[in-house]
């Protein structure tokens, strides 16, 4: 579980700005000025989500509160936040072979429509910093919306394709972890897509709660794709009374969480964010220095859009 940090953004309303003139002065010499980053992340919303910016669920109505199709060159930091080894305690694979998180360019970069998240294999070692005492050669790239977005119940769709390979080791992620860890280690975990070399044609999603027992509601074995190095429409549906998580449009994973040793909603009750990484694998799908899959793996994300419960 990924241990990460945020705080729920509050939307306000932006005050208007005017100037009189007898004489109307050319538009290339007025000054736009820009928004404060939290209204110009809801004014982007506004128009985003590919166009839908209002969804029915039961009784309620979401509305689009982050959209993002990384048509620019960098990462949007208004809508972001680079999670790092050094400030998040977060990193991946198992020593000697692990990777580190930093921002870096050959981990997270921004071009031609897409954002890329990638883990590269360095020639010299480095000092990670942070819970990472050792040094490694692998560095990795991982974003979150951290002090940008944090919500309760919502609906995510990501479209992406994750790095393929014929050896085990590799490990792409789309999940939702707390913001505060309101019921310590029993807060949860909503993983909407990981995928992992280990099973070729397997997307799982997985809803993790503390339960005595089995629940074979929490996972999938049914979520497959032909081709998960091909663009996919990966997407989680989270209310009071259950979470669906769905593939290119098909449900494919629906849970009450009913057995757990909270009441239900708990502990799907609390804000939660959404955090991308591309990394090493461990346990069964551990990354093995003897017979590695290729590096550098990029995963590619194509859009985000995220509907949720908004103030006016």
């Amino acid at each position: 579980m990924i241990r990460i940090v945020a705080f729920l953004l509050v939307v306000g309303a932006a005050m208007g700005v005017g100037v009189a003139s007898s004489d109307e002065k050319p538009a290339s010499s007025v000054r736009k000025i820009p928004l404060p980053a939290p209204l110009a992340l809801a004014e982007r919303a506004r128009h985003g989500c590919g166009g839908v910016l209002m969804r029915p669920v039961g009784h309620s109505l979401w509305r689009c509160v982050l959209s993002d199709e990384f048509d620019g060159s960098r990462l949007d930091l208004t809508r972001w936040s680079v999670v790092t080894t050094a400030a998040d305690e977060f990193s991946s694979g198992i020593p000697p072979a692990y990777a580190c998180y930093i921002p870096d360019p050959r981990t997270i970069s921004v071009a031609g429509g897409y954002l890329r998240l990638s883990v590269v294999k360095l020639h010299d070692e480095i000092q990670c910093g942070g819970a990472a005492a050792q040094p490694t050669k692998y560095i990795g790239g991982a974003v979150s919306t951290k002090n940008r977005l944090a919500q309760t119940y919502g609906r995510y769709e990501i479209r992406a394709r994750f790095p393929t390979d014929e050896n085990p080791g590799l490990q792409s992620s789309l999940i939702l972890s707390p913001e505060d860890y309101a019921y310590g280690q029993s807060s949860g975990e909503m993983d909407i897509a990981e995928y992992f070399t280990k099973w070729p044609r397997r997307v799982i999603p997985y809803v993790r709660y503390d339960h005595p027992g089995d629940d074979p509601t929490e996972t999938s074995e049914t979520c497959k794709v032909d081709g998960p190095d091909q663009f996919h429409r990966y997407a989680l549906e989270w209310t009071p009374n259950r979470i669906e998580a769905f593939v290119d449009g098909r449900r494919c994973l629906s849970t009450t969480w009913s057995k757990g040793t909270l009441q239900r909603p708990a502990p799907f009750d609390q804000p939660f964010v959404l955090s991308m990484f591309e990394a090493l694998g461990v346990s069964k799908a551990a990354f093995d220095l003897d017979d590695p899959p290729d590096l550098p793996a990029t995963m590619q994300i194509d859009f985000v859009h995220i509907w949720g419960v908004r103030p006016n």
